[in-house]
C-alpha cells in the first residue's frame, strides 16, 4: 500500500554504488529525503551479496558492499523495502531491515538460484544472437539512436520478434504473447508473475535487437537485475539511474507498457553542481524531477 505523500523514488543499483563513494551525491540524496521517499528491493541486496560472497572480491570492494547494505540503503530508504505481492498490486512496500533482506538472500542462496534458473536461457539467447547477427545486421544499424518511445515500432525489432516468437518458446514466454505490444499495463499490474514475464520478454527482445546492449562489460547476471529493478520501479513515481543504456532500455519498456513511472537519468559528473545548488539555492532532487 502506498502510504507516502511524497513522490516515490527507486534508485538504480549504480546510483547506490556511486553514492557510497561520492559525498556530494550522498548529501544531495539525503537532503532530498525532505521531499521524496526512497525505496530499496531485494535486487539491490542480491547484487551486493553476489559481491560479498565472491572469494576473489578485494577487501576494499567488500567493505564498500557492506557499507551500502548497512549504512547507505537504510539511511536513504528508512528500510522501506519493495516486495512481490500475490494479492492486489504486484509490488508492495513493507518495513524490513536490510539485514533481514540479506538473510533471505543467503538462505537459500538466491544468487545461486537466479544463476541456475537463467543460465540455460542466457545460453540460448547468446546462441541465437550470434547465429543471426549477420542476418539482421542491416536491420540493427543505428538502432541505438532510436528514441526509446519508438523502439518497439522499429522495423528491425518487429522483424526479429516475428522471426523468433514461433521458435523460441523459452525466450518469449507463452503467457506473455497476448500482452506484448498491447500497451496494456492495467491488465498485468496486479499479477507479479505475468509482469515479470512480460518485462523480461521485452528486455530480451531488446537484447536480440542489440538495442543499447553492452556486450563487452554487461554480464548476464547484471542484465537480469536490470529486469528486476525495472519491475520494482513500477511501484514508484520515478526510477533514477546513472546508466544511460539502462535508462534507454527501461524507458522503452515502460513506454511500451504505458507504465507511468518516469525514468530519469542523473549525470554523476554533475554531483558537484548538485551540491552547489543545495548550498546556494536550497534545491534538492525534487527540483530536478
Amino acid at each position: 500500500m502506498r502510504v507516502s505523500s511524497f513522490p516515490k523514488v527507486y534508485l538504480d543499483y549504480n546510483l547506490l554504488i556511486t553514492a557510497n563513494g561520492s559525498p556530494n551525491l550522498r548529501q544531495f540524496l539525503v537532503r532530498s529525503k525532505n521531499f521524496v521517499s526512497f525505496y530499496y528491493s531485494n535486487a539491490h541486496i542480491e547484487e551486493l551479496w553476489a559481491v560479498i560472497r565472491n572469494p576473489t572480491t578485494n577487501p576494499k570492494l567488500l567493505e564498500s558492499a557492506m557499507r551500502i547494505i548497512f549504512d547507505i540503503i537504510p539511511m536513504l530508504t528508512d528500510n522501506k523495502e519493495l516486495l512481490p505481492n500475490s494479492i492486489g498490486e504486484a509490488v508492495v512496500s513493507m518495513q524490513n531491515s536490510t539485514l533481514d533482506c540479506l538473510y533471505r538472500c543467503i538462505s537459500p542462496d538466491t544468487v545461486d538460484i537466479v544463476l541456475a534458473r537463467r543460465s540455460g536461457e542466457n545460453a540460448t539467447t547468446a546462441k541465437e544472437v550470434k547465429e543471426n547477427r549477420d542476418k539482421y545486421k542491416a536491420l540493427r544499424q543505428n538502432i541505438d539512436h532510436t528514441n526509446p518511445v519508438d523502439i518497439f515500432e522499429n522495423e528491425g525489432v518487429r522483424a526479429i520478434y516475428n522471426a523468433y516468437k514461433n521458435t523460441m518458446a523459452p525466450l518469449f514466454k507463452p503467457k506473455a504473447y497476448d500482452y506484448l505490444f498491447s500497451n496494456n499495463y492495467n491488465s498485468i499490474k496486479h499479477n507479479y508473475s505475468l509482469m515479470e514475464l512480460l518485462i523480461e520478454s521485452l528486455f530480451r527482445l531488446l537484447d536480440l535487437s542489440g538495442y543499447n546492449r553492452d556486450e563487452k562489460s554487461k554480464t548476464y547476471n547484471s542484465a537480469f537485475y536490470d529486469v528486476t529493478h525495472s519491475i520494482y520501479g513500477t511501484f514508484c513515481d520515478y526510477l533514477l539511474t546513472a546508466d544511460i543504456k539502462f535508462y534507454k532500455r527501461c524507458s522503452a519498456v515502460y513506454a511500451e507498457l504505458n507504465i507511468e513511472t518516469q525514468v530519469k537519468l542523473i549525470s554523476i559528473n554533475d554531483t558537484d553542481n548538485m551540491s552547489l545548488c543545495i548550498e546556494e539555492n536550497d534545491k534538492t532532487l525534487f527540483d530536478y524531477l
